[in-house]
């Protein structure tokens, strides 16, 4: 079963840390940490899946345009060619 997180909305490539994708939370996400295994599915329906390599919530820099539900997320052993803009992330459960 997979139960969707985010869908991501941007990739970043951090030099000496990895790839950290960004994203929405979906209304009643369920939990998740370091560690997990998800499955990215790419606009174009292929299936990836990874594993959870860091968690950061965005930072308030405007109250009037917080969005508390905005995350990056670091996943493990990836480039940012394999994880297009649209790929949705499921939690494999």
């Amino acid at each position: 079963m997979r139960l969707k997180l985010f869908t991501i909305d941007d990739v970043f490539d951090i030099t000496g840390r990895g790839i950290v994708v960004t994203g929405e939370l979906e209304p009643n996400s369920p939990s998740f940490r370091i560690g997990n295994s998800v499955v990215l599915i790419h606009p174009n329906g292929n299936e990836l899946e990874t594993e959870i390599n860091g968690i950061e919530h965005v930072k308030l820099t405007d109250i009037e345009n917080f969005d508390s539900n905005k995350i990056g997320v670091m996943f493990k052993n990836l480039a940012k060619k394999d994880v297009p803009v649209g790929t949705e992330v499921f939690l494999k459960t």
